[in-house]
């Protein structure tokens, strides 16, 4: 991944970090082919983050990435619909908010001393939903409205589907991003792959207050202040930020600080030494 100034391609145990944390993860990262390339002279720095895949060597790999990922676009689709239908909105509610990158992760967390860190509590930052599918080792924990951690344990034939940063965004922070976290295994390596319904990243917070404005009326207020207590902060929410891409450039800078270091250094010396408000 440090040759990829879009954070696409392979992160090496021990190289990304969550909550200041060092994750014990492996992983291959990859996002919707065919982007257009970033041009420095008319684009915004954080479309950058849009660029093209790095596979792996192996044959078939390239085939078998891009056609997960059309799947997974084509599911989550008909999900986001669903959803909307369910918060009585339109089923196309969403649609105006879809980003163009969705992306993709191959996960490996190995073996490791009792309560570590396999990656540590975070809110997904690059969409609207995720959709994981895990193996049976388990460790993948959420923190309910309660501020309690609990196990999400792996039901067979199933995918955990996580509300995202967008989603929050976009509802006024009434459709809470899912805090969660993987507590590393002890017995046995775990594998998980990630899918990321994209936001659009020139998505401004003017536009997020009328369509919160619009959207917060249709639904019901949640009931979790003890969770929002404890809860890790959503750069997305954050007024340090005029736009999506602005927020997620941030996020992916400080989990991935060889690739901030060597793209963007001086973002990298920015947001390390930053609060969230």
């Amino acid at each position: 991944m440090v040759n990829s100034p879009s954070f696409l391609g392979y992160t090496r145990l021990g190289a990304e970090t969550t909550a200041s944390k060092t994750d014990l993860r492996e992983q291959f990262d990859f996002g919707t082919p065919g982007m257009k390339p970033w041009s420095e002279k008319d684009d915004p720095l954080w479309q950058r983050l849009e660029g093209d895949n790095q596979y792996p060597d192996h044959p078939g790999a390239q085939a078998l990435v891009e056609e997960y990922m059309a799947r997974s676009a084509e599911l989550s689709q008909k999900f986001m619909h669903c959803v909307s239908e369910c918060l009585s909105l339109p089923p196309t509610t969403f649609a105006s908010f879809k980003g163009e990158m969705d992306r993709l992760k191959f996960i490996k967390y190995p073996q490791a001393p009792p309560g570590s860190q396999g990656v540590g509590p975070h809110k997904d930052s690059s969409g609207l939903f995720t959709f994981l599918s895990q193996d049976d080792t388990g460790g993948l924990q959420v923190l309910n409205k309660n501020g309690e951690w609990i196990d999400a344990p792996p039901v067979e034939g199933s995918l955990v589907v996580n509300i995202q940063q967008g989603l929050e965004a976009i509802t006024g922070g009434v459709c809470a991003a899912t805090t969660h976290r993987v507590v590393a295994p002890t017995t046995k390596t775990r594998h998980s792959i990630a899918f990321f319904l994209a936001v659009r990243m020139d998505l401004t917070t003017e536009e997020l207050r009328e369509s919160a404005a619009h959207i917060v009326k249709r639904i019901p207020a949640s009931d979790d202040k003890k969770k929002r207590a404890v809860d890790v902060p959503s750069e997305f929410l954050s007024p340090l930020y005029s736009c999506f891409g602005e927020a997620y450039m941030r996020n992916r800078i400080l989990s991935h600080p060889d690739v901030g270091q060597r793209w963007y250094p001086e973002l990298y010396e920015k947001y390390s030494q930053q609060k969230l408000q």
